[in-house]
C-alpha cells in the first residue's frame, strides 16, 4: 500500500493543526464507553451471571458514557467532533444505521448457532459440521455480488434492502423448524434463504447511509457506519448467547440424568454442544438432551425473526436518495487527479488551436 497507493492530501496544514483538530475527548469517551460494554458482554453469562454486579456495573457505565458522548457531540465543544451531528440530519441515515447495526447482530447471531444445531441436535462431528455449512458460506455470495450491481443501475437501494431483509427474515423463520428429524435437502435449503437474505444486505447499508450525507463528511460518515456494524457484531454473540442459555435452564428439569443437568446449568450448555458430550450419557438421556437443545435453538432463532421482521418494516421508512456519480472532493488517488489535469490540459490546448 505504501509503494503504490498514492493519495491526495491538504498539503497547507501543518501537523501540528491536523494534530489539534483530532477530538481527543470525544474519542476517549467513546473508547472508554466501548471498552465497558465489551467488557461486561465477553463474560456475561460465563464467567459471571448476567444478573451479577461485576456485569451489570460495566454494562450500565458504558452506556452512561456513550450518552456522554452523544452529549458532547451535540453540544459543539469539538471544534471537529469525531461524529458530527449532521451526519444524522437526515430519516434514511438513522433508519439505515440502526438496520445495519441488526444486522451485523443477526449475521452473526446466524454464524454462532447454526453450528450448535449440526452437532448438539443432529450429533455431526465438527469436521461434518464444517462441511454441513457450505451451503450458506457459498449462498452468500451471490447476493453481496448482485444485489450492489443492482443498487448502481437502478439507483434505488429501498427495494434492495426490503428484499433482503424479507428473505433473510424468512430464513431465520425456517430455520427455527430444525428437529432431529430435519432431512439434508431441508436444512440446504433453509440456509441458503438466510445466507442469501444476509448476502443482500451486507454491502449495500453503507451507500445508502452516505447518500445524504455533504461530501466532506464522508470519512466521518463511513467511519460511524463501521464501528456501529462491528459493536453490533458483539451483540450478536452476547445477546443469543443469554436467550440460549436461559432457554436451557428452563429445560434442566425435562433432563433426567442429574450430572447431565449440573453439566449443562449456568451457561455451560454453548460451551458443551457437542456430540462428543451428548454420547457419554444413555440414549434415552441423550435423547432429552437433544430436545433441550432443539427448543433452546428455536428460540433463538424466533427471536432472530423479530429482529429481522423489525428491520423489515423499517426500510419501508427509508426515503430514496440520489446515489453519486461522481466523487467531488480534494482528496483522492493522485493518479486520478494527474489523468484529471491531463485531460483538462489536452482539451484547452485543442480549444486554443481551433481559435487560432
Amino acid at each position: 500500500m505504501f509503494l503504490f497507493l498514492h493519495v491526495k492530501y491538504d498539503k497547507q496544514m501543518s501537523f501540528k493543526e491536523k494534530v489539534k483538530r483530532i477530538d481527543y475527548i470525544g474519542n476517549g469517551i467513546l473508547m472508554a464507553s466501548t471498552v465497558a460494554i465489551l467488557y461486561a458482554l465477553t463474560y456475561a453469562g460465563t464467567v459471571y451471571p448476567w444478573s451479577s454486579w461485576h456485569k451489570l456495573v460495566p454494562l450500565i457505565l458504558g452506556f452512561v458514557d456513550f450518552i456522554l458522548f452523544a452529549g458532547f457531540e451535540v453540544r459543539g465543544f469539538a471544534p471537529e467532533p469525531v461524529t458530527p451531528v449532521r451526519l444524522f440530519a437526515h430519516r434514511t441515515s438513522i433508519i439505515v444505521l440502526i438496520n445495519t447495526f441488526v444486522s451485523s447482530m443477526l449475521s452473526f447471531w446466524f454464524l454462532f448457532f447454526l453450528p450448535v444445531y449440526f452437532q448438539s441436535v443432529v450429533l455431526y462431528s465438527s469436521s461434518r459440521t464444517g462441511y454441513s455449512l457450505l451451503p450458506q458460506s457459498i449462498a452468500g455470495i451471490p447476493g453481496a455480488a448482485i444485489a450492489p450491481i443492482a443498487i448502481s443501475k437502478w439507483g434505488k437501494f429501498v427495494p434492495v434492502h426490503f428484499a433482503g431483509f424479507a428473505v433473510q427474515t424468512l430464513g431465520f423463520g425456517l430455520l427455527s423448524l430444525l428437529s432431529e428429524n430435519t432431512s439434508i435437502p431441508e436444512w440446504a435449503v433453509f440456509q441458503i434463504i438466510a445466507a442469501l437474505g444476509i448476502g443482500i444486505i451486507i454491502d449495500t447499508l453503507l451507500p445508502a447511509f452516505q447518500a445524504p450525507v455533504a461530501e466532506v463528511d464522508q470519512a466521518a460518515a463511513t467511519s460511524a457506519w463501521s464501528f456501529l456494524r462491528a459493536f453490533g457484531s458483539v451483540w450478536g454473540v452476547a445477546v443469543p448467547a443469554a436467550i440460549f442459555n436461559n432457554r436451557i435452564d428452563q429445560m434442566l428439569n425435562t433432563i433426567s440424568d442429574p450430572v447431565a443437568r449440573e453439566m449443562l446449568a449456568g451457561g455451560a450448555a454453548y460451551q458443551d454442544a457437542s456430540a462428543a458430550f451428548i454420547q457419554q450419557f444413555p440414549l434415552s438421556v441423550q435423547a432429552e438432551i437433544r430436545a433441550a437443545y432443539r427448543e433452546a435453538l428455536k428460540r433463538v432463532f424466533l427471536i432472530c425473526v423479530a429482529f429481522s421482521g423489525l428491520a423489515t418494516l423499517l426500510v419501508l421508512l427509508e426515503q430514496e436518495v440520489p446515489l453519486r456519480q461522481e466523487l467531488d472532493t480534494q482528496y483522492g488517488l493522485k493518479e486520478e487527479n494527474a489523468r484529471t489535469d491531463l485531460t483538462l490540459d489536452t482539451k484547452a490546448q485543442n480549444s486554443g488551436g481551433e481559435a487560432a
